[in-house]
């Protein structure tokens, strides 16, 4: 089957990108980022698919809410953990997603008035385009989606981790 198979058209997206930042529920947020051709491989939002959906181990002793405490505390990417150790490791995992899912570049998103990821969502952009060489935008946004006016901006951006234009 392998040899008489037609090769599959072209994608419908210009780049693959990963989506990361702060808490954001709103659907709409992905579907505006792959309306303007990035196809979104993962995100690790506060409460996104990464890592949310690992396995928590329960020790012997242990109860399932402090197991779920333990895990908490142990892998939590939130940017409030500021020693230098959680802000490096940070970037090295955000690297990590983007080879594991092959994707071209990243987008890091912060809810407007978070201090936390308002940082992070800075420093992550410099980091991962100049020790990193992966292109990287940072959003601010309302926390919800709606007429956010972030097409221009991230149809740039698709451009720019496509290669195809030179800021």
């Amino acid at each position: 089957e392998l040899k008489t198979r037609v090769a599959d058209e072209k994608p419908w997206y210009r780049v693959r990108v990963v989506l990361a930042g702060g808490e954001n529920d709103d659907p709409y947020f992905t579907k505006l980022i792959e309306d303007c051709g990035a196809f979104v491989v993962a995100d690790r939002y506060c409460f996104g698919s990464l890592p949310g959906r690992e396995e928590i181990e329960i020790r012997d002793g242990e109860t399932a809410m402090n197991a779920i405490a333990r895990h908490y505390i142990e892998t939590n990417e939130c940017p409030r953990f500021m020693n230098p150790e959680k802000v490096h490791g940070r970037k090295q995992y955000l690297k990590k997603l983007a080879e594991d899912y092959n994707a071209d570049g990243l987008i890091v998103q912060q809810m407007k008035f978070c201090e936390y990821w308002e940082y992070e969502r800075m420093y992550c952009q410099h980091v991962m385009e100049s020790d990193y060489a992966l292109p990287c935008m940072g959003i601010e946004k309302e926390y919800i989606n709606t007429s956010t006016g972030h097409e221009e901006e991230i149809l740039l951006y698709v451009e720019d981790a496509n290669g195809s234009l030179t800021i």
